[in-house]
């Protein structure tokens, strides 16, 4: 059972829809239900996409604390936009406020032959941020671009992944980096 937390109803419903298509099970959380003492342990794995209210992301220690579990965790994890930078927090990064991109960007892809980039030609990616985080400790780097030097990044024991961009306004790409995240 594949766990999504996307806080627009809209996008986890599309999320889900895609994940059972590639034939797995998959419930949509409701983020306001999760606290740090979800252990998400019962999942095979879990991703998160989509960002909470504005208000909630201003408070990125709470949502830190709610969330912390994730750091305990011994399944796949897949993280985009805002999340990415909650993974970062998790880990040790530091957030580098800068000059506001929204729209397509091009993507630097590390090694295309990297898990989660394999088989996607695509290079331009919707971002919508207004910061960046450094590379976390025990991470890697996989992507990067003009704007953004960490657009994703690896545990290097652990089979978490996270992106800066938003794979899920970018077409197809989207779904074959959930098909490579579950493969």
């Amino acid at each position: 059972m594949i766990a999504i937390i996307a806080c627009w109803s809209d996008k986890g419903k599309n999320i889900s829809e895609i994940v059972t298509k590639l034939w797995y099970e998959n419930e949509i959380l409701d983020m306001d239900l999760c606290d740090k003492k979800n252990n998400f342990t019962h999942y095979d794995a879990l991703i998160l996409s989509w960002p909470p209210k504005a208000k909630d992301i201003k408070n990125i220690e709470s949502i830190t604390d709610r969330f912390s579990c994730i750091r305990d965790l011994d399944i796949p994890i897949l993280a985009a936009g805002f999340w990415h930078v909650l993974i970062g927090h998790l880990y040790g990064s530091t957030f580098k406020p800068w000059e506001s991109i929204t729209g397509p960007n091009k993507i630097g892809i590390v090694n295309r032959g990297e898990k989660l980039f394999r088989s996607i030609r695509k290079k331009i990616f919707y971002e919508e941020h207004s910061s960046e985080i450094t590379l976390a400790k025990d991470f890697r780097l996989l992507a990067y671009s003009n704007s953004c030097q960490n657009e994703a990044m690896k545990h290097v024991d652990k089979d978490i992944y996270s992106v800066q961009f938003y794979p899920e306004l970018s077409g197809s790409a989207w779904v074959k980096i959930i098909e490579n995240f579950l493969d």
